[in-house]
């Protein structure tokens, strides 16, 4: 569990509003120093036709996250078109997979019209964003008055786990079922969030020799050559947690947390604290979003 979770909106009629903020194609950024952040830009060398979207706080995480300021670092994304596809209107019955209620996160939306079925629309991007490591991770369906009048399939990162867009950002593309004049109605959007830079100090050496694993009146120290790099590898590949909401998942019995003392060849020691139900790593003042499998290695390591 994490600190934010990714809110999957039931797709109805009552909710098709909900596909974050329709967007004009954006000039080409311009990344610039000093006082403007430096725009976090992915897919610019995709091949053409593309298009440049630049992403926007969600009004609905606003709305719910009053007291976070959203971020302020642009981001840019190079979105693939459909040959053919001209620009068309907001159209509010295309759904979408829903939203990460998190005070970090920036999307966008753009829609097209072509004449291309659904299903050809679906596998043209299936293909092209397989090119950039891309998975599909998702498909839904929306309804309006009971019938489904769109569809919707979700496209991740190799290796990111969905609804986790941190590192790369999440692709939706939704489309009419209905064509009209011909035409598929069909939007593409893309989600990302953008976490705080992790402070250096933060970070493992890589000379670590041993790690002391308590919790209570249990410890134990491992100094596994084997072990010991996977462990300072993925601890090292955390980021930063963002500010969300808990999902408010139930957790039978107490909730554990193991402290790991990472110590160097030459002795210096630095510590962080486990929370293995929020799966949130404590270093200090700062919090790290961890992963299962970290905190499944740190629990086996200890029982074992």
């Amino acid at each position: 569990m994490r600190k934010w979770i990714a809110l999957t909106i039931p797709l109805s009629s009552s909710l098709l509003c909900a596909c974050g903020p329709a967007l004009a194609a954006q000039p080409e950024p311009k990344t610039t120093t000093g006082e403007t952040p430096q725009a976090i830009v992915f897919f610019q060398n995709v091949p053409k036709p593309n298009v440049p979207l630049t992403l926007q706080p969600d009004p609905r995480v606003e709305q719910a996250l009053p007291q976070i300021v959203p971020p302020k670092q642009p981001v840019v994304v190079y979105l693939p078109v459909y040959p053919g596809a001209a620009k068309a209107a907001p159209d509010k019955r295309i759904g979408d997979m829903g939203t990460p209620l998190d005070g970090d996160l920036v999307d966008g939306t753009l829609y097209f019209q072509v004449k291309a079925t659904p299903d050809q629309i679906e596998a043209w991007y299936a293909k092209q964003l397989r090119t950039l490591g891309y998975r599909e991770s998702g498909h839904g369906q929306s309804t309006a008055n009971g019938a489904v009048v769109s569809g919707t399939v979700s496209f991740t990162k190799d290796g990111v786990p969905p609804g986790q867009p941190v590192s790369a950002p999440d692709i939706d593309v939704g489309f009419l079922l209905s064509a009209e004049s011909g035409k598929t109605t069909f939007a593409v959007k893309a989600l990302y969030i953008v976490t705080p830079e992790r402070p250096k100090d933060t970070y493992l050496p890589n000379d670590i020799v041993s790690v002391t694993l308590t919790d209570g009146q249990t410890s134990k120290t491992i100094t596994d050559k084997h072990w010991i790099p996977q462990v300072v590898q993925a601890f090292n590949a955390l980021h930063m947690s963002t500010p969300g909401v808990s999902s408010g998942l139930a957790v039978s019995g107490p909730a554990r947390t193991i402290t790991a003392t990472f110590r160097t060849s030459q002795g210096t020691a630095l510590s962080a604290r486990f929370s293995i139900a929020s799966e949130t790593v404590q270093v200090g003042d700062v919090t790290l979003n961890c992963t299962s499998t970290l905190t499944q290695s740190i629990q086996s390591a200890l029982d074992g």
